[in-house]
């Protein structure tokens, strides 16, 4: 959908010190890990997943990193800015629908995760572990609108929650053999740090990825990673564990808006 429709913004919820949440009205068929291009055709167009549904709202979390954001966090209710969507591959909600689930999310990552969770029927048995780099950066601390079967957060620093990463905390206090699928989104580090930690378990894995978007319909290829080519806006954000494999740019390198490569701290070519 290529139609870009104007939308007031409802509600504006601090989520902590560098999040904020925008609710608007729901005029779309979005799945979760489903992501819109929001512009106000003065600072940019850039792209954000969705971090709740419901039948007559969506919300956004988003973080406040740069310019385009920045102007964002200055709206409140009452302003509007220009959507379309929804864009991208996203969670096969028919497959997890039912099973038991283990989500680990980490900083913003964490919104598209909530949106899934909250969009799976009842039955479906739900982990949730949530990871923050500190306190300022973990989202939805106080759990979510829906029961969990076990929540529990963790930050790097040990200022909220377990001490630790996500993984961190598989490994002192998850069996993963007892769930039938892993979901993750977060920071391309702890994404490749999950991987490398269940790639000896036998359950499998979706994981939802970022890159840098212009057009989010698979035109410009600005998006596209090595060696495939595959490109997120259409065949991702969300990845099965068996492609994310065969992508050998993930967790190497990303690109910016030149096409330029910048490399991970501790990865080939730093």
């Amino acid at each position: 959908m290529d139609r870009r429709f104007k939308l007031e913004i409802l509600s504006v919820t601090s989520e902590n010190g560098g999040h904020k949440t925008f609710e608007m009205k729901n005029v779309f068929d979005v799945s979760p890990g489903q992501f819109f291009m929001i512009t106000d055709y003065e600072n940019g167009e850039k792209p954000f997943s969705v971090s709740r549904i419901t039948p007559d709202r969506i919300f956004f979390t988003v973080k406040e990193v740069g310019s385009f954001t920045t102007k964002l966090f200055e709206m409140s209710a009452g302003d509007s800015v220009y959507v379309r969507g929804p864009y991208g591959n996203g969670f096969n909600c028919e497959l997890l629908a039912g099973k038991r689930l283990l989500f680990l999310g980490g900083g913003c990552g964490t919104g598209p995760l909530r949106s899934l969770a909250e969009f799976l029927p009842a039955e479906t048995e739900i982990t949730f572990i949530n990871g923050a780099r500190s306190k300022d950066d973990l989202l939805f601390k106080d759990g979510l609108a829906v029961p969990l079967s076990d929540f529990c957060c963790a930050t790097d620093d040990g200022s909220a929650g377990t001490v630790g990463n996500v993984v961190d905390v598989c490994k002192n206090s998850v069996d993963l053999n007892s769930y039938d699928y892993i979901v993750t989104s977060g920071p391309e580090p702890m994404l490749c740090a999950v991987r490398d930690y269940i790639s000896s378990f036998s359950v499998p894995a979706f994981y939802l990825i970022e890159r840098y978007m212009k057009c989010a319909v698979g035109i410009c290829g600005q998006c596209s990673v090595d060696p495939v080519g595959v490109r997120v806006c259409v065949e991702g954000p969300v990845f099965t564990g068996e492609m994310l494999n065969r992508l050998s740019e993930f967790g190497v390198y990303k690109r910016d808006a030149s096409g330029t490569k910048h490399y991970f701290k501790g990865a080939s070519g730093t």
